[in-house]
């Protein structure tokens, strides 16, 4: 779950981890009481690299993660194109 330590995030990283499945929350900010079967991972969505190990073996992904700056969102191309196609 990207931004997985948000209201939103948070809310589906714990209901699907109650139900048996684990969970990998990938965010910028450590959630609070992480559950038994949750991990973290600490990342940003415009690292590609950190990105592509978050998502290694990983079967379902929610993109509950969201770009703050609109300023970084419209300043280049790339950046902009991330938060589209990750985010939306």
């Amino acid at each position: 779950v990207t931004g997985g330590s948000g209201f939103l995030g948070k809310s589906i990283s714990d209901y699907f981890s109650k139900k048996g499945h684990e969970i990998l929350i990938f965010d910028k900010n450590e959630p609070n009481n992480l559950l038994d079967n949750q991990i973290f991972m600490h990342g940003d969505l415009f690292d590609d690299k950190k990105l592509d190990e978050a998502l290694a073996n990983i079967d379902i992904v929610f993109l509950k993660g969201r770009i703050h700056d609109i300023g970084i969102r419209h300043s280049t191309k790339k950046h902009g194109k991330r938060n589209s196609v990750l985010v939306s």
